[in-house]
């Protein structure tokens, strides 16, 4: 039996973070005889042409697509298409869109399975049970008769250190490796990885893959670690998990056990757990930033988020991780439920007593339109009232994203359409304007960011390592540069 494994691409975006999900069905499928290739359509830069001549190259016998819910017109697309040129192979589905949307997917699209969350284990028994499908734990299908049937749930598994460890051989890592970085050091070659699955929170706006949260060992997260490093030679690694800092003493055991590696690392972060002794050690072994979901500088919103933060935690989590060293990443949502003009002059008042805001290079990513999402509790609770009428024109309009300029699929506030999207715009230009200010009057801002850079570039690799970045992003500017005066 043929798979061919297909990771769809992201509208607009850089291939900044590798594909584990396809990969480790990859796996999955190899250890049940399962020959698969895999065609990595966000990597490569294909274009719809271009995938339907590969298409045509070859024969498989099924074709697992992998799609988020942003990625819905590319997924009913890749369905379609390949069971256009391939009628006799069996197209699954998985990832978030499959987990949200599995009967929509079978009822739209030439998709004929949807794998519901975790897809190792589900992936081999759908192979193992080729015509009984209904044996299959945990998927959504099409019977023969045209019905759509879903199975009991699958459990997860629980004992994520028994997995495999990702195989990226498949994958043209080049193209990952230049665009996936830690962020505040130049030239580092990152991967990103997970140490764990879900997350124990349960914000109101969050789409969550798998409930609860289920955690890697450190001892096997840093065995993979150093397997990348020596096969790749890799120098960073960006976590990717909803929350790498669960709670207090698995971080210090991740700084621990990471430092002698002398690598650099990022993650998510909670302003509810962070202080400034532990932010310390992580800058020690090598983190560079830590994310944080502010999401809002109003009390009264971050209650209706079901945030279980404080604007008060959330500014010490800012100022201490600055002290500490690092950059933090700051995440915001604007235009949820409640927003008005008093919340938005909180949002602002918040950066100004913080003293930090979007740096050069955040763009508009900085402040995220409120865009509910399939699987989030807000987005059920929209459907069931009608909020959300005709489910796959909502889909289709997902592609185009949340920042300013994109286009407002539903209003969840008391403001007009047009004064809630025009204040958006006035929120990132005012804190634009008041950071100019700020780095004008404080020009100790820009030297602590060079010097916290410095300060982990020596602690990871020394003062032979500063030299060598040092002279990396020289050598960058100069080819820039150069690039610039020849016009090209």
């Amino acid at each position: 039996m043929r798979a061919l494994l297909v990771q769809l691409p992201h509208k607009e975006r850089a291939p900044s973070v590798f594909p584990i999900g396809i990969a480790n069905i990859g796996t999955a499928l190899s250890e049940v005889g399962v020959e698969s290739e895999m065609l990595d359509i966000f990597a490569l830069g294909y274009s719809r042409d271009d995938v339907v001549e590969y298409l045509r190259k070859s024969r498989w016998d099924l074709i697992g697509i992998n799609a988020y819910s942003t990625q819905y017109p590319w997924a009913k697309w890749m369905a379609d298409e390949a069971k256009r040129l391939h009628p006799q192979a069996l197209i699954v589905m998985g990832g978030p869109l499959a987990t949200f949307n599995s009967k929509l997917v079978l009822e739209k699209t030439n998709t004929d399975i949807c794998v519901i969350s975790e897809g190792e284990e589900t992936i081999k028994d759908v192979v193992g049970n080729l015509g009984n499908f209904a044996n299959v734990a945990g998927i959504c299908f099409k019977s023969d008769a045209g019905a759509i049937i879903e199975t009991s749930p699958r459990q997860y598994i629980q004992d994520l250190d028994s997995l495999p460890f990702t195989n990226y051989e498949f994958f043209p890592m080049d193209v990952y490796f230049g665009n996936i970085g830690v962020g505040g050091v130049p030239g580092v070659k990152t991967i990103n990885m997970l140490t764990s699955r879900g997350c124990p929170y349960k914000c109101n706006f969050c789409s969550r893959t798998f409930k609860g949260s289920r955690l890697r060992s450190i001892d096997n997260v840093v065995e993979e670690i150093g397997l990348l490093r020596d096969k790749y030679g890799i120098q960073g690694v960006a976590f990717a998990d909803e929350l790498v800092l669960v709670n207090k003493k698995r971080a210090y055991e991740l700084c621990e056990k990471i430092k002698p590696l002398k690598i650099y690392w990022n993650c998510q972060g909670r302003a509810n757990i962070v202080d400034l002794e532990l932010l310390k050690a992580m800058q020690a072994a090598g983190c560079t930033s830590v994310g944080y979901g502010v999401e809002s500088g109003s009390q009264k919103i971050l209650d209706s988020m079901n945030k279980r933060a404080t604007v008060k935690q959330n500014e010490l989590a800012i100022t201490n991780t600055l002290k500490a060293g690092m950059t933090p990443i700051v995440q915001m949502i604007y235009g949820y439920p409640g927003e008005d003009q008093d919340t938005i002059r909180e949002t602002v008042e918040f950066f100004d007593r913080v003293h930090f805001y979007p740096p050069v290079g955040y763009g508009d990513a900085f402040v995220s339109l409120m865009t509910p999402l399939p699987g989030s509790p807000i987005y059920e609770d929209l459907l069931k009232h009608g909020r959300i009428g005709k489910e796959e024109e909502y889909l289709l309009g997902l592609e185009q994203g949340y920042f300013p300029g994109c286009p407002l699929l539903v209003n969840l506030t008391q403001l007009d359409d047009e004064e809630l999207l025009s204040s958006q715009v006035k929120l990132v230009n005012q804190l634009r304007a008041n950071y100019r200010t700020y780095a004008r009057y404080h020009p100790t801002e820009l030297v602590r960011r060079y010097t916290n850079a410095i300060s982990t570039i020596i602690s990871v690799e020394g003062f032979s390592g500063l030299i060598r970045r040092l002279a990396w992003f020289v050598q960058k500017r100069l080819r820039k540069g150069l690039l610039s005066l020849s016009g090209k």
